[in-house]
């Protein structure tokens, strides 16, 4: 059965799997947060490029929901013509959902991203609010679904600190 909050993400292209070489201690202190894009940021701003459409990102500041907000990660499997491609779903706490869905009910037509370390391992528009399960990636390898949950669960419910 798919989850209806699901539908938001459906925007999302599919991309060949270039996070599959990775394993969960590929980045030194990884980091997980959903942001809105802001269009206006300077030039100078740095900016996170998405492994989804290739196109770089000046995230705002503001967090929308982070690590401490994930409660669960899931992996689902779904056919795709003769393939199996794999969605990778967080389920986040009461306080995450709640702040989600309040941040995105005021940000209809926004895009978010979903930034994992420096990249951006999902972007949409938003087109109404999310709720307590929201993708990291849709319709990708089991590989690539493997690795990404692994470095999503590695900082879920932590904070992250160098070494």
């Amino acid at each position: 059965m798919r989850i209806p909050t699901v539908v938001a993400w459906l925007a999302i292209a599919i991309t060949p799997p270039v996070l599959s070489g990775q394993t969960p201690s590929a980045a030194r202190c990884d980091s997980i947060s959903y942001r809105f894009v802001d269009q206006s940021i300077p030039r100078t701003v740095p900016l996170h490029r998405s492994i989804q459409d290739g196109q770089a990102y000046a995230s705002r500041d503001s967090v929308v929901v982070n690590g401490r907000d994930i409660a669960e990660i899931r992996l689902w499997a779904h056919r795709e013509g003769s393939d199996t491609a794999w969605d990778v779903l967080a389920r986040l706490t009461p306080a995450g959902a709640s702040a989600m869905n309040a941040a995105t009910s005021r940000h209809i037509g926004t895009m978010m991203t979903a930034l994992l370390g420096d990249t951006i391992i999902a972007n949409a528009t938003i087109e109404s609010p999310l709720g307590p399960v929201v993708a990291l990636r849709l319709s990708v390898s089991h590989s690539e679904a493997d690795s990404v949950a692994a470095r999503v669960r590695r900082v879920s419910g932590t904070s992250c600190k160098a070494s």
